[in-house]
């Protein structure tokens, strides 16, 4: 039987509930429910989230919450916590929450990552590490670069960190330009270990090496992967000590809770990581356990469901107001773009109904001076996530007090807007915004944070009749990428022809 929630009386009478909101304003909301932030706000551990601001009413919620039962999510979601098939595409677990649930072996990754902070790993020649380049793409790098870029002013180690995330070689020429060959050490993480750009950067790496140290131990000394694939990378030369494997069934996107994150784990300690696990699990609990109705990342969900399906709106913006969180917005893309960017439903039906909405955002204060100019006057509507910290990392207390002020103003604007005798100066209002408030930003509020969006992601696939998990948009191009590179141009168009003729006549 096709799961497709279009046909479901629950989203029929959404459809019609809408046409109904959509005369209200956000302010007239406010106006006939003056218990409306109690109601449309919900806290756990460290973590506050207010979607008052929002035009949806206590009604459109419970049908939202009726379509979520409907498509069977309390049992889909507990099949996630039993690890059973939920990848159904690939056949797989996806078990990036057994990562965090204290279960995980981390022994490996406790031993390599203090060895090499206490000095005790040895490059080549005798010399401790110096710098670590981590070479890795997508999960395998956008997770780790987050938790490094967060607690930079937290770093507990005198070794400096360079991170290769793209074939550009650019991106690995600059990151060699102030290492040396013997105290430098690779990190290379990749799943498959067969992932072209990773190979092609670590080739790269140790061929430099190899000029440099006359030695048949460098790989040994110099190099560390990290892999589900761990015979690839014992055939690559890489001793077996050096290869820490990571689950299957732990997808790139969701595997910075595995030993991807050796990087962080070296930076800042492995207490460091143990707390963004325990951070995490924390979500996860919640998720598991807490009724659907109080239940954050399902509210989360349901909320996004609303903005894209009924109210239409295509895109989404990530806005933290936090310097911490700046490769926040990169990181969700990928989360939620690569997760349920999907016309395929499971049942292999093309799709006619929307899916993931367009992600973007960046951090404040800085992007009020860049695009929040369409936010408040453009022509499309666009939703917006708000995130704060109350407790700062600094001692600048004048500084935090005006972010925080900014925190509060902008979703105030976005929703009351403000009326002008110019034109051009009038805001219309009428905007929606969420707002999340962290106690603090640490290890532990930030595995919260990235736990929650994930299971918000899981939640709207299992709406959307979409699998989260699996990825087959991302290999076309690269199929068409190997059969240029091999000069296979046959079923090439006259356009990418001409293309490949004036970038390859000049070499």
């Amino acid at each position: 039987m096709s799961n497709n929630p279009t046909q479901s009386q629950y989203w029929k009478s959404l459809e019609k509930l809408h046409k109904v909101i959509e005369n209200s304003s956000i302010v007239d909301l406010f106006q006939e429910d003056s218990d409306r932030f109690n109601s449309l706000s919900f806290s756990i551990k460290g973590l506050h989230y207010d979607i008052s601001k929002n035009k949806i009413t206590l009604g459109a919620l419970a049908l939202l919450l009726g379509l979520a039962k409907e498509q069977n999510l309390k049992e889909e979601k507990q099949k996630l916590f039993n690890g059973d098939i939920v990848n159904k595409t690939e056949n797989r677990s996806a078990l990036h929450t057994n990562q965090r649930d204290g279960t995980a072996d981390l022994i490996q990754l406790t031993k390599i990552s203090e060895d090499i902070r206490n000095k005790k790993w040895l490059g080549a020649t005798g010399k401790p590490i110096k710098n670590i380049v981590h070479i890795g793409l997508g999960g395998s790098g956008l997770g780790p670069e987050l938790i490094y870029d967060a607690f930079l002013e937290q770093k507990t180690s005198d070794i400096n960190f360079h991170f290769v995330t793209n074939i550009d070689g650019t991106n690995l020429t600059r990151a060699l330009a102030s290492c040396e060959p013997e105290t430098t050490l690779f990190i290379v993480v990749s799943k498959s270990f067969t992932t072209q750009e990773t190979r092609v950067n670590s080739d790269t790496a140790r061929e430099w090496l190899k000029k440099s140290l006359n030695t048949d131990t460098f790989i040994s000394k110099h190099f560390i992967a990290i892999t589900a694939n761990p015979e690839k990378a014992q055939a690559y030369g890489i001793d077996n000590n050096n290869v820490v494997a990571f689950d299957e069934g732990v997808g790139g996107r969701f595997s910075l809770w595995s030993a991807v994150s050796l990087t962080t784990s070296i930076a800042f300690g492995i207490k460091n990581f143990k707390d963004l696990l325990n951070g995490a699990h924390d979500m996860d609990k919640h998720f598991e356990m807490e009724a659907l109705e109080t239940n954050i990342p399902v509210i989360m969900a349901l909320i996004d469901i609303w903005h894209r399906n009924f109210c239409g709106y295509q895109a989404k913006v990530i806005l933290p107001y936090a310097q911490e969180l700046k490769a926040f917005p990169d990181y969700l893309q990928q989360l939620e773009m690569e997760s349920n960017g999907k016309n395929i439903d499971l049942d292999g039906n093309i799709i006619a109904y929307k899916t993931s909405p367009i992600i973007f955002g960046g951090v404040g204060t800085t992007s009020q001076h860049s695009f929040f100019q369409l936010l408040h006057q453009g022509t499309d509507i666009i939703p917006c996530d708000f995130i704060g910290v109350k407790t700062p990392n600094h001692d600048l207390k004048d500084h935090h007090d005006k972010l925080l002020n900014n925190f509060l103003a902008q979703p105030q604007a976005l929703m009351q807007g403000k009326k002008s005798d110019s034109p051009h100066k009038q805001f219309l209002g009428d905007r929606p915004c969420s707002s999340i408030i962290l106690d603090k930003m640490d290890s532990y509020h930030l595995g919260t944070l990235i736990a929650l969006y994930e299971h918000k992601v899981f939640v709207q696939s299992i709406i959307w009749n979409i699998n989260a998990f699996d990825q087959f948009g991302v290999e076309l191009g690269k199929e068409m990428a190997h059969k240029i590179e091999n000069n296979e141009l046959n079923a090439a168009d006259p356009s990418t022809k001409a293309l490949f003729s004036l970038i390859k006549d000049d070499k």
